[in-house]
């Protein structure tokens, strides 16, 4: 009788162990709510008396609770590596998304030791997680570096090319070229913008402020001198008065004019004049037995798109052929120079 008390006292002490033994394997938790983890073993797991199924209980739990593999890593892990090869990784890179990168750039950093600091415990255990201690380290200072290297090597070579710049833009004003003057402005603005957006946004874009800020005045003023000029050049000019001495040939020829300018899209057109600008030659094409006839003419143009509604001049050439012993082809249309020209002056 003593044997069999005392063997009833063992497996019951057993059975008091065994849960509690389980329950010790949330302190395995590298990281997660391990008071959580054992409060849920009790009340799921602490009524169950075969091994197996504590076992498994266990098991479910800690995965349940331990942030290293319930997938919390995983979502923190594509951030972290996003971060890196999005921002840190490209801050020596100077593309359309650099100034972004480089204003991203603190917010990258942050995430990256915070990362550390929350998933450290974990990256040992994890084979998924690419991040590691070098990726870390990098968006530190050597990023940092790198940012500011490109900040004043590209500031530098914007600087000293900006003389050949205005040259050109020199040259199409005085060819009163004022709309490629203005583009080739802009584009110079657009590149200087960039390093003075970064100047008002960052501490350390501090390199040659001054000479970038009076460059950018200058560009400034250039573009509204061009302005200035395009408008009143465009304000200048007439619809050329051409020479309808041949008014039939002008009527039998607009139809192929009114085809060429045409609707496109949402822009309307509307040819408001059509002139004959010089007499017709013709030449002969012996190879192939044919007449070439050519005309010069005139047409003013009403265009009108979801934005604005504007006008135009636009020099054109009229050719058809015409073979031995047979009509003559329709006529093809060719456009030389178009300008702008008030709509007011269109008559």
């Amino acid at each position: 009788m003593q044997r069999i008390a005392l063997m009833m006292t063992v497996g019951l002490i057993g059975l008091a162990a065994g849960p509690a033994h389980a329950a010790d394997k949330c302190d395995e938790i590298a990281l997660g709510d391990k008071a959580a983890c054992k409060a849920a073993f009790d009340k799921e797991c602490g009524s169950m008396t075969r091994d197996a199924d504590r076992i498994g209980c266990e098991r479910r739990l800690v995965d349940r609770f331990d942030s290293c593999v319930n997938g919390d890593l995983d979502k923190a892990c594509e951030a972290a590596s996003k971060a890196y090869w999005e921002t840190c990784r490209k801050l020596g890179t100077m593309d359309d998304g650099w100034k972004e990168r480089v204003l991203n750039y603190p917010e990258a950093r942050e995430g990256m030791e915070q990362f550390a600091k929350t998933w450290g415990a974990c990256l040992q255990q994890s084979s998924s997680c690419q991040v590691s201690d070098s990726w870390i380290s990098y968006c530190g200072d050597p990023a940092l570096q790198k940012a500011k290297s490109k900040y004043v090597e590209e500031l530098d070579f914007a600087l000293r090319t900006l003389e050949d710049k205005k040259q050109h833009i020199a040259n199409a004003k005085a060819s009163k070229n004022f709309e490629l003057a203005m583009g080739l402005v802009d584009g110079a603005l657009d590149k200087l913008l960039v390093f003075s957006d970064l100047a008002r946004s960052v501490p350390w874009a501090d390199h040659r402020r001054a000479d970038l800020m009076a460059a950018i005045a200058d560009l400034e003023a250039s573009h509204q001198d061009a302005v200035a000029q395009n408008e009143a050049l465009i304000a200048s000019r007439v619809c050329p008065a051409g020479a309808n001495h041949d008014a039939a040939r002008a009527k039998a020829i607009s139809p192929a004019v009114e085809a060429f300018f045409h609707d496109a899209g949402d822009t309307k057109v509307k040819v408001e004049v059509f002139r004959l600008n010089g007499p017709k030659t013709t030449a002969r094409d012996w190879l192939r037995r044919s007449n070439i006839e050519h005309q010069p003419a005139v047409v003013c143009l009403e265009k009108v798109t979801p934005q604005r509604k504007y006008c135009q001049v636009a020099r054109v050439t009229l050719r058809r052929t015409k073979v031995d012993g047979a009509a003559w082809n329709p006529w093809r249309v060719g456009v030389g120079e178009v300008d702008e020209l008030l709509c007011k002056n269109v008559k």
